[in-house]
């Protein structure tokens, strides 16, 4: 069972907890979630806690052992290095917490500005306190439980700026009543006793094993609770890590392996090598909080909706693959556009598009500073929620089960000590009841598909070698072009790339004695095709996947490749969150807030506005929200009449009570959001 070390980071001073990403305004933005919300990121925090432990280490004489137990080492060489114990996930506000921008320059000899040294950062106000957590592993010996808490409880400053005094804080350590002193003399007689050594990663091989009964599909849920980053390709010249709108199902099946190894190696062989095994990504299926929208499809490229909504607000979808249709009766003002994303299939049969353009991302930039690597961009996507399936034979199936329910805290993507944590579990779910009413014939790729290394595509189309795949891998024959003779009347369409990876469980043909894998020509995600005729077979179809089977893993079904979903129609309408209720306090703040949003109608003060009055009010000092109070009544008549109607109001109350008259600027703000939504809409 994992332990989680819980803390509470109060800020002393401003903090620059920076994104590393900037705009025309401000130099450096805050770090901040998929709600705008401001938070002090996980890889921060893990380079503060390893360079503590660092200097503790070296005042005291220890190897670097301490360091390694703790965050793991990476690998050279060959050399698969050692996996960490710790896990850092992103610390978030108790509650709301106030920012503003600071300015700073540097004066010649002269005492007049340096040219181009003006900068602007914003920064979480002092009296914010963070809450976060850290997961120990399960197995982490004492040594990683007791250098943790030493490094928190000696953490004394966080974000940018830090020797010019930014980001002073203090960490409360739950549960933990022990001086660093006590905790330092505890901690070097464990080191000087011996630092165990780490356990190797469990790593399964393939054991070839003969299917006896019916696979086990089990339904996937997957509740992120950080951000998660799986990329689709490698990185860059630009060193920009951009996820992918899901979880790949070679992520997926090497996750559930290697728990699977953790408590049985013998079972996890077995499972590798056995042909009911098949994973499928996991997709998004609806934000936190929302209720799952639906059985997810990575939607088919044959799948198109209109650029612009109808005079009912309503978008207009259509599917060559599924309904041929004549392009002359589309709108010319908002003509069809291909897209990306997933289909929902609800209970009701409806199907809901939710574009990947709409789904939140996260985004940061930061340089990383222990091996001298450059600086990263990451794009990840925001904690959602995720569905899937898997395919296991009974015994896996079963001890999955088990083990879930005693632990069902897993991580997916890059840098998993710091993103992709959450919880999975397994839903209770039919196969033939939740893909009941689907097509039959009609079936969309949802992970990449191996095409032959012996093929020779020089003179096939991509659609010939998608039909000579189709035909190989036991789905019968596809249907042939529409005869309505329009181009956009076809039956199947795909797309084709290079593709390769790793895996450290040296699975499919590598490169040399590395773990990377050659390249390999697939095709991508989103292809379709449709059949003559139904599989007479569905289920057993389905985990056999599409690619032809040979010796070894040629088809890559152990790397996540061929996994194939019936499609579920064409889409009736976009997907919406569930709004979120906006809750208004009875106590003067909340009254106070009602009442200006009430007295400044539609043509009061914008939400920017609000915002820029709210981040003057200090504490209880309101003084300089005075002052940019009465300025406006100096500014354009359009300006200032956005605050005539409101603005000795909002002054008394500032006098009367400056700190309670910021939560009502922030729900005035919020009001003033809200409003011009619906009014978007």
């Amino acid at each position: 069972m994992s332990t989680k070390i819980h803390f509470e980071l109060h800020l002393i001073s401003d903090a620059e907890t920076g994104c590393g990403l900037g705009n025309e305004v401000v130099n450096d933005l805050l770090a901040r979630d998929h709600e705008g919300r401001p938070v002090l990121r996980g890889t921060h925090l893990k380079g503060l806690l390893r360079a503590e432990i660092e200097a503790i280490s070296a005042a005291r004489g220890w190897s670097r052992a301490v360091c390694d137990v703790c965050f793991g080492r990476g690998g050279e060489g060959g050399d698969d290095g050692m996996i960490g114990f710790v896990r850092i996930a992103d610390c978030r506000p108790v509650s709301e917490a106030g920012t503003h921008t600071i300015v700073r320059t540097r004066l010649t000899d002269l005492g007049v500005v340096h040219g181009s040294t003006l900068r602007t950062t914003e920064a979480v106000s002092a009296g914010t306190v963070f809450r976060g957590r850290v997961q120990l592993a399960e197995g982490a010996p004492l040594v990683v439980d007791l250098a943790v808490r030493l490094a928190l409880m000696n953490l004394g400053a966080v974000g940018g700026g830090r020797t010019r005094g930014s980001g002073a804080c203090r960490v409360d350590v739950a549960g933990e009543n022990s001086e660093p002193g006590a905790l330092l003399r505890t901690l070097d007689d464990v080191v000087r006793g011996g630092i165990p050594e780490p356990a190797p990663r469990p790593c399964a091989r393939v054991k070839r094993a003969s299917a006896e009964s019916p696979a086990t599909l089990l339904r996937l849920i997957f509740h992120a609770e950080d951000p998660v980053c799986c990329p689709e390709i490698p990185i860059g010249g630009t060193n920009v890590i951009r996820s992918g709108l899901g979880i790949p199902a070679s992520a997926v099946l090497g996750a559930v392996i290697s728990r699977l190894a953790q408590g049985d190696a013998a079972l996890a062989d077995e499972t590798m090598g056995d042909p009911r095994t098949r994973a499928w990504p996991l997709l998004p299926v609806a934000l936190p909080g929302d209720a799952c929208a639906g059985l997810p499809v990575r939607v088919a490229l044959s799948h198109r909706m209109s650029k612009l909504p109808d005079a009912t607000d309503r978008h207009e979808f259509r599917d060559a693959a599924v309904e041929p249709y004549d392009w002359r009766t589309v709108a010319s003002s908002s003509p069809l556009k291909g897209t990306d994303g997933v289909l929902l299939r609800a209970d009701d049969g409806s199907v809901v598009l939710w574009r990947g353009g709409d789904m939140p991302r996260v985004v940061s930039a930061h340089a990383v500073h222990h091996g001298g690597r450059n600086l990263f961009t990451v794009e990840a996507m925001a904690p959602m929620i995720f569905s899937g399936w898997i395919s296991l034979p009974v015994r896996a199936a079963d001890a999955l089960r088990r083990g879930l329910e005693v632990s069902s805290g897993v991580a997916f993507g890059k840098s998993r000590t710091v993103r992709g944590g959450g919880r999975l579990e397994i839903a209770d779910a039919s196969w033939s009841d939740a893909v009941h009413g689907w097509h039959d014939r009609v079936f969309v790729l949802q992970s990449p598909a191996a095409i032959p290394d012996d093929w020779d595509l020089a003179a096939d189309s991509a659609e010939a070698a998608l039909d000579r795949l189709v035909r190989e891998s036991g789905w019968g024959r596809v249907a042939p072009k529409d005869p309505g003779g329009s181009d956009l009347r076809v039956v199947s369409q795909a797309s084709c790339a290079v593709r390769f990876g790793w895996n450290r469980h040296g699975v499919g043909p590598g490169v040399g004695d590395s773990r990377q894998l050659k390249a390999r020509r697939v095709f991508l995600p989103g292809t379709v095709f449709v059949l003559e005729q139904p599989p007479s077979d569905l289920t057993g179809q389905m985990v056999r996947g599409l690619g032809v089977q040979k010796e070894g893993d040629a088809d890559g079904r152990l790397q996540g490749l061929g996994a194939v979903l019936p499609h579920p129609g064409i889409a009736s309408r976009r997907y919406a969150p569930t709004p979120r209720p906006v809750e208004i306090s009875s106590d003067g703040a909340g009254l106070w807030a009602i009442e200006w949003w009430r007295a400044s109608g539609k043509a009061g003060p914008s939400a920017s506005q609000i915002s820029a009055l709210c981040e003057r009010i200090r504490g209880a000092d309101g003084a300089a929200a005075l002052d940019y109070l009465k300025g406006q009544s100096a500014r354009p008549d359009r300006t200032w009449d956005r605050w005539k109607s409101v603005s000795r109001l909002v002054e008394s109350a500032i006098i009367a009570d400056a700190a309670r008259a910021r939560q009502a600027l922030r729900t005035w703000q919020d009001l003033t959001i809200i409003h011009r939504g619906d009014e978007e809409r």
